[in-house]
């Protein structure tokens, strides 16, 4: 497989075809369907690390987990007559969850900690939630998203692989119901709310002694792994300690670097299960996190 060449379209029979790509992941794409009731082309794909869905008013592919695991994804099947996706998946079973969009309750009330890949959809969402690191979160809603007070991903638990976005989008559910301004408060970061669109969050500058290196600072390879990882440590100096963690942010490996001297360490990954993981490396003043994909 290969970088950027993942789905391809062809409306004239397959005598010309536009890549549709996007952003999806360098990950093998193992099966796709199309929604022939949605009326935008509404697309999904399975791939090795899960579910990902597109159409034509939003243009690109996002990640669709709600209610699926983050796991190898070998066969979709759509049932038009209940509005439902159903998944193959390696190791798994089978899952079922709504299309993009067919579930939507009227309130959806958020006020436990978010973590790992959450996904929620409502005509309205509200929330005094706390993002927590490593976590992705999406929430999606046709008239209004309020982040009450309380609400807030701390800046001392913000970290390169969190990541928060609501958006405010009527064609998210089929209620029809107008869009409202998003209204936010918190006691760190700064909300906004943006009509329509995106409502985003800003945290507060990170006030941490060690900066955060940037993607140069470090190599994996390869990656996507299927067991044994090799990191260059290129300019870390000094005492060196290595972590992987899953998305929920549970430690799965702690280990110190003590030879240095090629310059690289290997970690094998072989018996954690196919997934997302999170590699923290921190030395020499520095603390980097990368995105790893277990095949």
């Amino acid at each position: 497989y290969s970088s950027g060449e993942k789905v391809y379209r062809s409306t004239d029979g397959g005598d010309t075809w536009v890549n549709i790509s996007g952003t999806l992941p360098n990950v093998p794409v193992n099966c796709i369907v199309h929604d022939h009731s949605s009326g935008n082309n509404a697309l999904y794909v399975g791939t090795d690390v899960g579910v990902f869905y597109r159409d034509d008013d939003q243009g690109d592919w996002t990640p669709f987990y709600h209610r699926l695991p983050n796991v190898p994804v070998t066969e979709l099947e759509i049932d038009g007559a209940n509005d439902m996706l159903y998944a193959s998946t390696l190791g798994r079973g089978i899952w079922r969850t709504p299309l993009h969009g067919r579930y939507c309750p009227d309130n959806v009330v958020l006020e436990h900690d978010l973590d790992g890949l959450k996904y929620y959809t409502a005509n309205n969402i509200s929330s005094t939630s706390r993002v927590r690191p490593f976590a992705e979160v999406r929430l999606e809603a046709a008239n209004s998203v309020v982040l009450r007070t309380g609400f807030h991903v701390a800046a001392d638990d913000m970290s390169p692989s969190t990541f928060f976005k609501a958006k405010i989008d009527p064609s998210v559910c089929s209620s029809g119901i107008d869009r409202a301004p998003a209204s936010a408060s918190g006691r760190k970061g700064i909300y906004m709310g943006l009509l329509p669109g995106v409502v985003g969050l800003i945290p507060d500058v990170p006030s941490e002694e060690r900066p955060i290196g940037t993607t140069t600072d470090l190599e994996l390879f390869p990656n996507p792994t299927q067991g044994r990882i090799t990191i260059g440590l290129g300019s870390l100096e000094g005492a060196t300690t290595l972590q992987v963690f899953d998305l929920s942010g549970n430690s799965l490996i702690n280990m110190e670097i003590k030879d240095r001297t090629t310059g690289q360490v290997g970690v094998d990954l072989s018996q954690l299960p196919t997934g997302i993981y999170l590699l923290r490396i921190e030395g020499g003043g520095q603390s980097i996190t990368k995105k790893i994909v277990k095949n």
